[in-house]
């Protein structure tokens, strides 16, 4: 080969091995650019719901999530990472599998599940009986508190008025006090000297029948939830009906947000209603369900708020209405009692007149026996002087009628002595 051939034959093995580093760099200029698109498909539409979820080629989207990509993507979000929007679901499902049962008796894990639900409520009253559920023990404190409390500063706490507690938990509780109000008024009847904490939960330990249909129904409403995310099928009056994929995503989407939006309370962590969520919550289910589906559940729970808002204004008019009768009714019930205070001062006003005119009749009837105790030993001792001196008087008369006797009976002796000397003549 001539010098000029092997010239171009290197110059066409420089040309080759060329070609191949920039095909080599445009294959990985591609794949970064592949997988930058891939990441920002997960930012905006999330995690695939199952791994038989495919992408536009119809390659399971579930196995291009590898480790590295599933670190990237939970670092910032909590760790405990997953591949579908079924794992997470079934994570936290997983997760409440525990904590319900570590709430505490039924009564406080009715509180729990329905602290969970709060946020699922589509309307105000249905809102309104989840938070009775709630607020259930702390209602039941504060209306003892008000039955126990002293009716003026300083006062020692009153003996238990079960009135007054009825009352209180009335107002408090005007849907229903539940099963829970006659047993917890059962317990204070028979021993009013037990404490809040103990009678309450002899007063569960009573109802626990009637609590745990409570409880039941409850934890129903969330394995619903969980059964639509996981299963993709809904019960619609019976029947059994599958959810399309979309809808699916925003089951899902609204599960998690909802219970994000609880952060997943631990038990006895309080009994609030809700608790804020934390950034990293928030960063978890942004990653799970993706932006899109985030941001669409975000304006339809925007919308739902705004429903329960208004309906909310509604009662609160009703509520201002029937606290206006109450009130006027208290108010009635204030002056009538200022009456009959009023009554019954005038009269303790005179029963203490009454009282003061007695006590200065016996004081002076008190001087009079005094001065007539005084007289009257007086008396004695001049009596006590009479009576030894009409003793002395007594035993002289007694003397002297001695003498008289033993002089009588010599001068009759001198008779029969004379009359026999004159018989004798």
């Amino acid at each position: 080969m001539s010098l000029l051939g092997k010239i171009l034959t290197f110059l066409n093995v420089l040309g080759a091995i060329g070609l191949l580093t920039l095909a080599s760099m445009d294959d990985a200029k591609r794949q970064a650019w592949a997988y930058s698109v891939f990441r920002h498909d997960l930012l905006l539409n999330g995690l695939p719901v199952d791994r038989t979820e495919g992408d536009p080629e119809a390659q399971p989207v579930a196995e291009k999530i590898g480790e590295q990509t599933q670190q990237e993507l939970f670092a910032a979000a909590g760790g405990q990472p997953v591949t579908t929007q079924e794992e997470e679901v079934e994570r936290v499902q997983k997760d409440l599998q525990v904590k319900v049962p570590a709430a505490g008796d039924v009564a406080q894990q009715a509180a729990f599940l329905a602290r969970l639900l709060v946020p699922f409520a589509r309307s105000n009253s249905e809102r309104e009986q989840l938070l009775d559920h709630v607020l259930l023990q702390q209602h039941f404190a504060q209306a003892y508190r008000w039955a126990t409390q002293a009716n003026a500063a300083g006062q020692p706490a009153r003996a238990f008025d079960a009135t007054a507690f009825s009352e209180a938990l009335s107002a408090l509780r005007p849907n229903s006090t539940g099963p829970l109000g006659p047993e917890f008024l059962k317990v204070l009847r028979a021993d009013p000297q037990k404490s809040f904490d103990v009678a309450f939960a002899a007063a569960v330990a009573g109802q626990q029948q009637a609590l745990d249909t409570q409880r039941a129904e409850l934890q129903t409403q969330l394995d619903q939830l969980f059964r639509e995310g996981l299963q993709g099928q809904r019960t619609v009056g019976g029947e059994v009906k599958p959810i399309a994929a979309t809808e699916r995503r925003r089951t899902i989407a609204r599960l998690l947000f909802n219970l994000t939006a609880n952060t997943l309370p631990e038990p006895g962590a309080g009994q609030e209603a809700q608790a804020p969520a934390d950034a990293t919550a928030y960063k978890r289910f942004l990653t799970v369900v993706g932006l899109r589906t985030a941001a669409a559940e975000l304006d339809d729970q925007a919308q739902t708020l705004t429903q329960i808002a208004s309906e909310l204004g509604v009662e609160r008019s009703r509520e201002q209405g029937r606290f206006a009768e109450i009130h006027q009714k208290l108010l009635d019930r204030v002056q009538q009692r200022a009456v009959e205070v009023e009554e019954e001062n005038a009269r303790l006003a005179r029963e203490q007149k009454q009282r003061n005119d007695q006590k200065a009749l016996v004081e002076k009837r008190r001087d009079e026996v005094k001065q007539y105790t005084e007289e009257l030993a007086e008396a004695r001792k001049g009596t006590e002087a009479r009576f030894q001196e009409l003793r002395g008087m007594t035993q002289a008369l007694l003397d002297l009628r001695i003498r008289v006797r033993d002089a009588l009976n010599k001068s009759q002796e001198d008779e029969q002595r004379i009359r026999h000397l004159e018989e004798g003549r």
